[in-house]
């Protein structure tokens, strides 16, 4: 009987453990929280993100370095889906033009592009959010130079740095900077400048500011020079001279540095005890408290004695006698 109650028991826990395990699986697979979390992740992977800041317009024509007949060519780039219109671009060395926008996917100048050399133009695209791409390349577009032509320098005050325009048919450019407008002694003589180079990083001329001409000109293929630029003048500022610190002397690892050296104290001698003078005791002298003090003594008043009263004499009139005379 004790036998068939365990058996019974023993059963009735498998079957609860196998109940409880179908009603959690089931409660896991209807969670609400779950399911939520699924259909977001389906839903943000369908999602793709806006990649329009990342895209580049790609450029067309005319090719990089291409030489136009037309002062005024024409500028093609492709298009960049989502864009709603185009912001173009154009430079001669440091003089930037103002932007121009169109919708269309190419610009005809308006005006000559340059009187000879190369123009630097990029492209770049807008979606309806007003959100911008990212720039294309850099290409340059060139006017045929006359031969002999020079390049066209530009004005720099305080920038450190020289640019120009060049001219298409160059294989080298030829730099000079002097003190003097006749470039008697040159202190920058540079012939080996690459024809695709169109600025050039000053050095220090002069520790002191300094008032400088420098000047152009351009190599035929066929080794010779064209003619000189128009001269040009630029300021560079002066760099305030420093005195350097002194380098502080180290020693080698292996070798200990030396104890720092100390002025020993002197011995401390003790100062003498100070003197002290005793204050005479009182002139005063006192009795003994067994001795009585005497009474102090004191000068009675003066007795008040009145004045004597004043005595009056009683002066007698005289007496007068009579008429007959016994005489």
């Amino acid at each position: 009987m004790q036998q068939k109650r365990s058996t019974f028991w023993t059963g009735l826990v498998v079957a609860l453990s196998l109940l409880l395990g179908v009603i959690l699986m089931v409660a896991i697979n209807r969670d609400p929280l779950a399911s939520s979390t699924i259909q977001l992740t389906e839903a943000f992977a369908q999602i793709e993100p806006n990649s329009f800041k990342d895209e580049i317009p790609e450029l067309i024509s005319p090719a990089d370095f291409e030489i136009s007949t037309n002062p005024r060519p024409t500028l093609i780039w492709a298009s960049v889906e989502g864009a709603v219109y185009y912001e173009l671009r154009l430079s001669t060395g440091v003089d930037f033009r103002d932007g121009v926008t169109t919708s269309e996917t190419s610009y005809t100048l308006e005006r000559d592009l340059v009187v000879s050399g190369y123009a630097n133009w990029y492209v770049r695209a807008y979606d309806a959010n007003g959100t911008g791409s990212q720039w294309s390349e850099t290409r340059r577009v060139g006017v045929a130079s006359p031969p002999g032509d020079a390049p066209r320098l530009y004005r720099m005050t305080w920038d450190p740095e020289l640019t120009w325009q060049g001219v298409t048919w160059a294989t080298a450019y030829h730099l000079q900077i002097d003190y003097h407008e006749d470039f008697s002694s040159p202190i920058v003589d540079d012939m080996t400048i690459p024809a695709d180079q169109e600025s050039y990083a000053l050095p220090l001329l002069s520790p002191q500011a300094g008032h400088y001409y420098w000047r152009m000109r351009a190599q035929h293929s066929d080794g010779t020079w064209g003619a000189w630029s128009t001269v040009s003048t630029f300021t560079q500022m002066s760099i305030p001279t420093r005195t350097p610190h002194p380098t502080p002397t180290r020693y080698p690892s292996s070798t200990p540095l030396p104890p720092p050296s100390q002025t020993p104290a002197p011995s401390s001698t003790p100062l003498p005890p100070p003197t002290r003078t005793a204050i005479p005791s009182s002139t005063q002298t006192r009795a003994p408290s067994s001795t009585p003090l005497p009474p102090p003594t004191q000068t009675p008043a003066p007795s008040w004695t009145p004045a004597p009263t004043a005595t009056f004499w009683t002066i007698p009139s005289p007496t007068r006698s009579g008429g007959s005379g016994g005489e």
